[in-house]
């Protein structure tokens, strides 16, 4: 079973696309992610949900429980499954 934190301690500083409940989303590189999932973003693209148009942040925090969503690469979660398996084969087996 892979954790949620598991995988977003993975993905960071690599790119991530964060939707917020409202419809609002930001886009960067994930940079940390803490127990609440609170989210810190760099070099940020913030498109509001009912505009034609997008800003440019240098950082962002975004409060955890505000996220709808977050996408991050595929290769991500097919890492930490590897990662995760190759514990559990070394501690043995157990699961």
């Amino acid at each position: 079973m892979v954790l949620p934190q598991t995988v977003l301690r993975s993905a960071a500083q690599g790119p991530a696309l964060v939707e917020l409940k409202n419809g609002d989303s930001y886009s960067g590189t994930l940079a940390a992610v803490d127990n609440v999932m609170n989210i810190r973003l760099e070099d940020v693209v913030f498109t509001p949900r009912s505009e034609y148009r997008f800003e440019r942040l240098k950082e962002c925090t975004i409060r955890g429980q505000f996220v709808k969503f977050i996408r991050f690469p595929d290769d991500i979660l097919e890492r930490v499954v590897a990662e995760e398996a190759a514990a559990r084969a070394r501690s043995g087996g157990g699961g």
